[in-house]
């Protein structure tokens, strides 16, 4: 093969290719945009409409995307995402461009895209250019504080820079300034501008105090500019931050009254965030048993001779006050005093004083020749001597008394109704003891029980007080 052949050959070939590519070229759909460029104000919208034409002999759907979605604070959105177009078919979308009111104002350049799904190949893509511009020549160009992070009772200043790009301006204008928290309005500010001079740029500050209990963390600020018809020309937004406070004051009073102890506590919450607040109070541990609270206690802990009361509380909010109000019961210890006392007194009234007991052991038949013998014990169980002591015991008329004795001699006197025995002492010391007795015969043989009457015990006390105590009755029992 010679070298006409070889070029004759090459050129038939790239003849074929670029026929084919050229075939293949004019089957991809066609873009039409009704405009390439698209010109808003900051904080608007517009859009373009863009006509998609299926060239190809079939029927194709096309997906319709928009590169980048959003670019610098403006948003591109098509209405249609994917179009089903026969043979030579076209339909129409609508692209609308949108942007934030602080977006800068530099040229951006968006890609329209229509693919088949059905042939990779089949593609087309069309360029809009966007420009965004100033509503009007006044604008905030900052907006700042004086610090980022602040504390309550701080004051922080919020600060915005309006621009004039134009001439001497007498228009109206207002800043609003609102500060929120997640969203929750705390403060408004309004500032009216009434004049901006020619190429001018005019600082304007609102100051804002935190209170105690404002609530930590990042507050916005957030600021529009509007004209006079309420339109608005500019916003800007800045953040700062609370920190956290974490403090308690807590405060006690008490009252003393005969029958009983009140102790009051009160507790606040001093920062700005909750918190949990505990309360203690340190008791006698004898108290325990006299302790009273309106509010039942977490804890109650034995340390040595003292008990640790504890009261918990949690989550309380910033500024709240918790109380807790405990007694001591006094009216319980009164109480047991008295009943100690009255058995003291009982005591020394029943117990610890001159006592005086009688008795008889006699077996057998109760005849007018038995001797039935009586013994009288008197006993001084009191803490003191007493003196001028007197010992009486009455013989009933039914016997009479045997003139022999075996300890001190009475002094006898016969009665109409009996026989009268008197003994005396001078004295009885603390503890002693006296023992006396006698005999008696009874008149007549005794059928059943002979009944004697009680002995009594008259003396004087320290204090020279007169008192007098009796035996119980004596009963002795006839047996065969």
């Amino acid at each position: 093969m010679n070298n006409k052949t070889i070029l004759a050959s090459f050129v038939l070939s790239s003849l074929i290719l670029a026929s084919a590519s050229a075939a293949q070229s004019s089957n991809n759909p066609t873009i039409f945009l009704s405009s390439n460029d698209v010109t808003f104000f900051n904080g608007d919208q517009d859009y373009v409409e863009a006509t998609i034409k299926n060239n190809d002999v079939k029927q194709h759907v096309f997906t319709i995307s928009v590169f980048p979605g959003t670019l610098n604070l403006v948003y591109a959105d098509s209405t249609l995402g994917h179009v089903t177009l026969a043979p030579l078919e076209s339909k129409t979308t609508r692209l609308t461009f949108s942007s934030q009111f602080d977006a800068d104002f530099v040229p951006r350049v968006f890609s329209i895209t229509a693919a088949s799904t059905d042939d990779a190949s089949l593609t087309a893509t069309k360029e809009v250019v966007v420009h965004i511009t100033r509503r009007s020549p006044v604008f905030v160009l900052s907006l700042g504080t004086n610090k980022f992070s602040y504390q309550p009772g701080e004051t922080v200043n919020i600060s915005s820079l309006v621009a004039n790009q134009g001439g001497d301006s007498f228009d109206e204008f207002l800043i609003q300034t609102v500060i929120t928290k997640d969203g929750e309005f705390i403060k408004r500010f309004e500032t009216p501008i009434t004049y901006l001079p020619e190429k001018s740029r005019n600082t304007f500050s609102n100051l804002y105090t935190f209170g105690q209990f404002d609530q930590p963390g990042v507050y916005s600020a957030e600021l529009a500019l509007k004209d006079a018809s309420g339109q608005l020309l500019s916003q800007k937004s800045v953040n700062f931050k609370v920190g956290e406070v974490t403090r308690t004051s807590q405060q006690e009073s008490n009252s003393n009254g005969i029958f009983e102890i009140t102790n009051t506590i009160t507790a606040t919450n001093e920062g700005n965030a909750p918190t949990d607040i505990k309360l203690v109070a340190i008791v006698p541990s004898f108290a325990k048993e006299i302790f009273a609270s309106d509010i039942q206690a977490s804890s109650m802990e034995d340390q040595g001779s003292s008990t640790r009361v504890t009261w918990l509380f949690t989550e309380i909010a910033a500024g709240e006050t918790v109380q807790v109000t405990y007694k001591l019961v006094l009216w319980k210890i009164w109480l047991s005093i008295i009943i100690i006392a009255t058995i003291v007194v009982l005591a020394f009234k029943f117990v610890f004083t001159v006592k005086i007991m009688k008795r008889s052991r006699f077996f057998g038949p109760i005849t007018k020749e038995s001797e039935v013998p009586v013994t009288i014990e008197v006993v001084n169980r009191s803490v003191h001597e007493v003196r001028d002591v007197y010992v009486r015991d009455f013989i009933p008329p039914i016997a009479k008394i045997v003139s022999k004795f075996e300890t001190m001699k009475p002094n006898v006197r016969e009665t109409v109704g009996g026989t009268e025995l008197t003994w005396k002492f001078d004295s009885l010391r603390a503890g002693e003891e006296r023992v006396i007795t006698y005999r008696l015969r009874p008149k007549m043989d005794i059928v059943g029980t002979l009944k004697l009457n009680p002995a009594t015990v008259t003396y004087s006390n320290k204090r020279r007080q007169k008192k007098s105590t009796a035996s119980g009755i004596v009963i002795v029992q006839t047996s065969q």
